[in-house]
């Protein structure tokens, strides 16, 4: 499911996006999201820095659906 290759960025100024990274890295952490998903986020507090981290970026490879369980879990 590769839904977009496209570069995620965020221009942190100001820590403005600090407590979203915080809970993205406590979700990895807790193994609700991949390390590598997180890191695909390209975070930095200058325009120049993000566009430039941005128009480098490389999508991972691979297809992340098949690190997914198809073990259904019963709903009671």
């Amino acid at each position: 499911m590769h839904i977009h290759h496209k570069p995620i960025g965020l221009l942190n100024i100001s820590g403005f996006f600090d407590p979203l990274l915080a809970m993205m890295h406590h979700l990895a952490k807790q193994k609700f999201v991949l390390p590598e998903h997180v890191d695909m986020l390209h975070v930095h507090s200058a325009p120049e820095a993000l566009l430039d981290a941005m128009s480098n970026h490389h999508p991972i490879e691979g297809d992340w659906t098949s690190k997914v369980s198809r073990k259904r879990i019963p709903i009671r």
